[in-house]
């Protein structure tokens, strides 16, 4: 299963505009399910976190922000704290979900970013030392005293 996973995800990462279509749908999704299940007053707004670090995992940092920044629009102004009464949010409510999306979603870009770029300095090193012992034309002999 986790060679699926793997698989599509980098299927998505190499042609963007897939991983940019299932990101809008998670996002779209994810408002549609805050609104459905009674507004934003409940615990379903955490879903929009799905998207939001996916876009971080495809796009890095500036991906995630903007996904972040998109996410925190859905579930601010435009949507209500119980849809039966119809009550909207407070400004500074939405405003700092927002905010949080953001960084919650550069953050989690930027440590990928670094993450990716270590991972290929640590492989560019693994294989400098291979080479040393793969074509060393003296053996080595470690002699107990």
């Amino acid at each position: 299963m986790l060679n699926a996973v793997e698989r599509t995800f980098n299927f998505l990462r190499q042609n963007k505009q897939y991983g940019l279509a299932v990101v809008s749908v998670l996002i779209i999704s994810s408002g549609i399910f805050v609104y459905s299940t009674g507004g934003i007053k409940y615990v379903f707004s955490h879903s929009m976190y799905l998207p939001i670090l996916l876009s971080a995992l495809l796009f890095g940092a500036k991906g995630g922000i903007i996904a972040g920044l998109i996410g925190g629009f859905i579930l601010g102004p435009l949507m209500p704290v119980d849809t039966i009464t119809g009550e909207m949010q407070l400004a500074i409510n939405w405003v700092f979900r927002s905010i949080f999306f953001m960084f919650i979603g550069g953050v989690v870009g930027q440590t990928l970013s670094m993450l990716g770029a270590r991972t290929d300095s640590l492989r560019k090193n693994e294989q400098e030392f291979r080479s040393i012992f793969e074509f060393v034309s003296v053996g080595i002999v470690q002699v107990d005293p």
